[in-house]
């Protein structure tokens, strides 16, 4: 069988579906923002510019086609994925007494991109680059000593959708003629997201609404996975 395998021609050209599996990493940068609406923007913060440094699994699944012409391959791949990305920070005023608690995810990621390709044999060396979309979600609780209930003052949250760009290369081998696995970097960009952690105002009323704080910022970040597909 080994031998009827490295006789006949080998070929990138069809369908395939997969799934993929690795590690991400990248930063959440942006600005904290304290805005009541009534007049000027105040500054609250010594130093209103953080980051949140996310680290974490990605797993999903894939599907794409590639066409070989030569030792060229082109392609198109879209995927889907989970993330477990996350960090909390707090952040206390300038004159002190009050905290930010955010907690900050990024849940999802999908991206739709081109793939040229240079086969030799059963092996193929790649670049990719095309559009990204990616989920996240931030939490805050704002504190404030000695107030009801334990301390709580107000808690709102944020669900954004960033879009932006994906780009980066690998490598792929012929395992079998149906069968293929790979190892593939990306680095994505998504761009920058409002994050208005709107809510529940406990200070004053519980039916009263939270609307004063924010964290607009931008997301990039970078992903090493293995990928394993059948191709039809």
């Amino acid at each position: 069988a080994m031998n009827a395998y490295a006789a006949a021609p080998t070929s990138w050209t069809g369908l395939y579906v997969g799934a993929h599996g690795g590690y991400a990493w990248g930063h959440l940068d942006g600005k904290l923002t304290y805005d009541p609406g009534t007049g000027p923007i105040y500054s609250i913060w010594d130093q209103p510019n953080q980051t949140f440094n996310l680290n974490g699994w990605v797993g999903g699944v894939q599907a794409g086609y590639n066409w070989q012409i030569g030792a060229i391959v082109l392609g198109v791949e879209g995927d889907a994925a989970a993330l477990g990305l996350s960090q909390t920070q707090t952040f206390t005023t300038t004159g002190g007494g009050v905290d930010w608690r955010i907690d900050t995810k990024l849940k999802g990621l999908e991206t739709l991109r081109a793939r040229v390709g240079f086969a030799a044999g059963p092996v193929m060396l790649f670049a990719t680059g095309g559009v990204a979309l990616g989920h996240t979600e931030a939490k805050l609780t704002v504190t404030q000593c000695c107030l009801p209930p334990d301390n709580v003052t107000a808690r709102g949250s944020a669900r954004e959708a960033h879009v932006g760009y994906a780009i980066g290369g690998g490598a792929e081998w012929l395992l079998h003629p149906n069968v293929t696995i790979g190892v593939q970097y990306l680095y994505i960009d998504l761009g920058k997201a409002d994050y208005h952690l709107k809510g529940t105002n406990y200070i004053t009323d519980p039916d009263s609404p939270h609307t004063t704080d924010s964290f607009p910022a931008d997301l990039t970040f970078q992903t090493v996975r293995g990928a394993l597909n059948v191709k039809f």
